[in-house]
């Protein structure tokens, strides 16, 4: 079984985003959003199928993982962090185009320009959002279309 830290996905998650209002934030406020995202990730079909099993150790902050189809430790290790980043990206922006109290407070103000301004960023978020759902099913049928034992006859 294999076992990787939080921190390592929080890590590549913070390297994929820009959110200042992390900057405002305890650590641990941090962390447990950031927890809840992860376990909103694992929990989907899509990507629990990859695992023979998986373990989030909240306590210890510690994910243990035996993938369905193994690769190389380092290889496996490397593509579950960015994974489960890419994941917590996702989740990280569901909230943001499912509206936020500031995005419905600026559609329902009084100017129109408002109205229209705010419509072109939640469309902007929402097509942000879209290309980070299709970049993570990319990512994981990539790896299954390369890494295939049907295909290399096991």
């Amino acid at each position: 079984m294999t076992s990787i830290t939080y921190r390592n996905v929080f890590e590549s998650f913070l390297g994929k985003v820009e959110d200042y209002d992390f900057v405002n934030m305890n650590i641990d406020d941090i962390y447990e959003i950031l927890t809840d995202y992860l376990h909103s990730v694992v929990s989907q079909p899509y990507i629990r199928r990859l695992f023979t099993s998986i373990t989030l150790d909240d306590q210890v902050q510690d994910i243990e993982f035996t993938m369905s189809y193994p690769v190389a430790p380092d290889a496996d290790t490397d593509f579950v962090v960015e994974m489960l980043a890419k994941g917590v990206v996702v989740e990280w922006l569901k909230p943001q185009v499912r509206g936020s109290k500031l995005n419905v407070k600026q559609v329902f103000g009084t100017k129109e320009e408002k109205f229209f301004s705010q419509a072109q960023h939640i469309s902007e978020i929402r097509g942000l959002l879209e290309d980070t759902e299709n970049e993570l099913r990319k990512m994981i049928r990539d790896r299954g279309y390369i890494n295939n034992g049907y295909v290399d006859g096991v």
